[in-house]
C-alpha cells in the first residue's frame, strides 16, 4: 500500500522484518456507530431513576433493559435505586440519590477486561461474581480510584467527596488517592477512607454482618384490599455499629432491589409497608461509626400470602 513505501515510514521502520510477499493483514472491522453493543444494561429500577447521554442535556426515566452506552450517566433519587449489569456480568446496585456514570470495559494489558465506572456521589455496592469468573471493576470517585478484583465490595462518596471502600469478598483491593497518589491494598473484610488530598486510611476490619434472631418471622399476610402487607424483622444488636442497613430482593442470591431502608445503630428492627404477594430475601448490614459497612447477614426468606375477606352469608332458619 502507499503508506508502506519510503524509509521514513513508521510501519517499515516497526515491521519490515515482518513484511514479505504473500503476507496477508487482517485488520479489525469497526461497527458503525449505531451498532455498537452497550456497555451496561439498567436490570432493576425503584421509583425514580434518570438517565442521560453524554451528547444531550435532558434527563429522561430510566427503565429495566435501557441500554447505557460509555459516558451515559445515571441518577437515582430519594428513596430510589437501580441496579445496572455490564457487559461482562458484573453488576453495581446503585442506592438512593447517587450519580454514577458508565465507561464500560477497558482492555488491559494481560488482555482481561476491566469495566470502569465514576461514582460522583452516593453509595454503589459491586458484584463481580466468583473467582472462577473473575472480573474486575474500577471505580473512580472524586478523591480516589478503587480497582475491584473479583467478590463484593461498597464504595460510598459522601458532601465532602470523601471516599470510603469497604470490600467483603474476592481478592484484594487496591485504592489509590487521586491527589497524593499513595495507594493501600485491602483484603477481604477490610476498608479504607480516602479524604480529598490526603492518602487512604490503614485498611481497618470491618464489622461483622449482623444475625437474625431466631424467632424472625417469615410469613406475612396482606389482608382484602390492603395495599400490601407489613413485613417486619430484627436480629441481634451489635456494639460499635452506627447504624444497620435492610435491604428486599425479590429472591435468594438475587441482586434486583425491591426495597431498603436504614435504621440507627440503637435499633435493631425494620419494618416496610406496602408488599404484595410473594417470597423475598431480607438482608441487613451493619455501618460502624466511620462509614464503613460490613458484609450482608445471611439472606432470611418471606412470604407474603394474600387473604380475601367475604361477605358473610345468613340463611334464615324454618319456622
Amino acid at each position: 500500500v502507499e503508506h508502506n513505501d519510503g524509509p521514513t515510514s513508521i510501519l517499515r521502520s516497526a515491521c519490515d522484518r515482518f513484511l514479505v510477499p504473500g503476507l496477508t493483514i487482517r485488520l479489525p472491522r469497526r461497527l458503525p456507530q449505531g451498532k455498537l453493543p452497550p456497555d451496561a444494561r439498567v436490570t432493576a429500577v425503584i421509583h425514580k431513576v434518570h438517565s442521560r447521554a453524554p451528547t444531550t442535556p435532558n434527563w429522561t426515566k430510566a427503565h429495566p433493559g435501557q441500554q447505557l452506552f460509555r459516558g451515559w450517566r445515571v441518577n437515582t433519587l430519594e428513596a430510589s435505586e437501580a441496579q445496572i449489569t455490564f457487559v461482562d456480568e458484573s453488576s453495581v446496585h446503585v442506592r438512593e440519590q447517587t450519580l454514577i456514570i458508565i465507561f464500560g470495559p477497558n482492555s488491559r494489558v494481560s488482555r482481561r477486561k476491566t469495566s470502569k465506572a465514576v461514582l460522583e456521589r452516593g453509595t454503589l455496592r459491586a458484584r463481580l461474581g466468583e473467582l472462577s469468573k473473575r472480573t474486575d471493576l474500577d471505580v473512580e470517585t472524586p478523591s480516589a480510584r478503587a480497582e475491584l478484583t473479583g467478590g463484593d465490595a461498597v464504595v460510598d462518596v459522601d458532601a465532602e467527596r470523601t471516599s470510603r471502600v469497604s470490600n467483603h469478598s474476592g481478592l484484594p483491593a487496591t485504592v489509590t488517592s487521586k491527589q497524593t497518589g499513595r495507594r493501600v491494598i485491602v483484603r477481604a473484610g477490610m476498608g479504607t477512607t480516602v479524604r480529598r488530598g490526603r492518602a487512604p486510611t490503614p485498611p481497618r476490619v470491618l464489622p461483622p454482618p449482623p444475625t437474625w434472631l431466631p424467632d424472625h418471622p417469615t410469613l406475612f399476610v396482606n389482608v382484602g384490599q390492603q395495599r400490601g402487607a407489613i413485613v417486619r424483622g430484627s436480629w441481634h444488636a451489635s456494639a460499635k455499629v452506627s447504624r444497620y442497613r435492610v435491604e428486599i430482593s425479590d429472591e435468594i442470591g438475587g441482586d434486583g432491589p425491591r426495597a431498603s431502608t436504614s435504621v440507627p445503630g440503637t435499633v435493631s428492627a425494620f419494618e416496610l409497608r406496602g408488599f404484595p404477594r410473594g417470597t423475598y430475601a431480607v438482608t441487613v448490614s451493619a455501618i460502624d461509626a466511620n462509614g464503613l459497612e460490613s458484609a450482608r447477614s445471611e439472606p432470611q426468606t418471606i412470604d407474603v400470602v394474600s387473604l380475601e375477606l367475604a361477605q358473610p352469608s345468613f340463611v334464615r332458619s324454618p319456622p
